[in-house]
């Protein structure tokens, strides 16, 4: 006899395996299977839980790969809710920075910044990888308003607190670097950025069309 789909013990199960399969979607897709795939199993999971929450997260960054912007953010802020609900400190920092993209991509960047600075100020205690993944995001807004200085003490931290922790998120800060370099006119600079980041692209077989495949793209252009 096997046991219901509905069951706690398969709902565990099966958020569990959509979370290990989350990274891979995020790196190489397909992004729209990855969110069918995390939404079945949201639907049956605890939606007062941190397991749940992070089905929110997973799922919200890949919409806002694929351009699903109101849903991806409907994703974070219940995921906020709850991780505030439940004390979790370090995942409310990682929410809001996640947060904080999202609204940089949409065009809101005091929004953004505010998003980004509350995220630092958590993540540097808790979460040392992602508040330099965020640094690197505050570094554009910064530049942009004039203050290349800080922008590139941004970009120096946050490479700082990845390089050897997160390969995938330094490539998209080197990016960054790239952009940020090129617009100041240093093409030096942001070719090296750029080359290192196609490195990472290449070892890790990331694909076009993920975010950072974008960004070399876009850089390369």
């Amino acid at each position: 006899m096997t046991a219901s789909a509905s069951t706690p013990s398969n709902v565990v199960f099966a958020a569990g395996c959509a979370l290990g399969l989350s990274p891979i979607y995020e790196r190489i897709g397909p992004f729209l299977e990855g969110i069918q795939q995390l939404d079945v199993v949201l639907q049956r999971s605890n939606p007062t839980t941190q397991t749940h929450a992070w089905l929110l997260q997973c799922q919200a960054w890949l919409l806002r790969v694929a351009g699903q912007m109101k849903q991806a953010g409907s994703n974070y802020e219940q995921a906020l809710v709850i991780n505030r609900e439940i004390g979790n400190r370090r995942n409310e920092g990682l929410v809001l920075g996640n947060l904080g993209d999202l609204f940089l991509f949409s065009g809101q960047a005091s929004l953004a910044q505010s998003h980004f600075e509350q995220a630092i100020v958590i993540c540097d205690e808790l979460f040392p990888a992602a508040a330099g993944a965020f640094r690197g995001s505050l570094a554009l807004i910064v530049s942009a308003q004039g203050d290349l200085p800080a922008a590139r003490r941004l970009l120096a931290c946050g490479e700082e607190q990845l390089r050897g922790q997160h390969r995938l998120e330094l490539g998209k800060l080197l990016c960054k670097r790239g952009t940020i370099e090129h617009s100041a006119g240093d093409l030096h600079t942001a070719h090296t950025a750029r080359a290192e980041a196609s490195d990472i692209v290449e070892a890790l077989e990331v694909t076009p069309d993920s975010e950072l495949g974008k960004a070399v793209t876009a850089l390369q252009g």
